[in-house]
């Protein structure tokens, strides 16, 4: 499994401006994700992962929240060995870039 760990970065959208910390691990051979706004009030809906694909160092997967009933979420991101970077598109909102998340944990 790729890219297993914490990894922090800065997202500018819309609707959320701030730190991010996103948590990869592995469920019984399953990619989990979850994800944090430490520095905000918001709360974060469960990430449930639909589908993931591995090539290389990058990591594919499409995701679902209950808040977005029949939507898919699109995640792509690269690992390198102690930041990744990558895309999320998500409904609504558009393609967010993720540019250099550092590994924190």
């Amino acid at each position: 499994m790729i890219g297993l760990g914490q990894w922090q970065t800065e997202v500018n959208t819309m609707f959320f401006r701030g730190r991010i910390i996103v948590v990869v691990t592995d469920v019984n051979g399953a990619y989990d994700l979850q994800l944090t706004l430490p520095d905000s009030d918001l709360q974060v809906p469960e990430i449930n992962l639909t589908e993931t694909h591995e090539e290389g160092n990058t990591l594919s997967a499409k995701a679902t929240v209950a808040a977005l009933p029949g939507k898919t979420i699109d995640i792509n991101l690269t690992f390198e060995e102690d930041y990744a970077h990558g895309t999320v598109k998500m409904p609504y909102i558009g393609t967010v870039k993720i540019d250099k998340a550092v590994k924190v944990g």
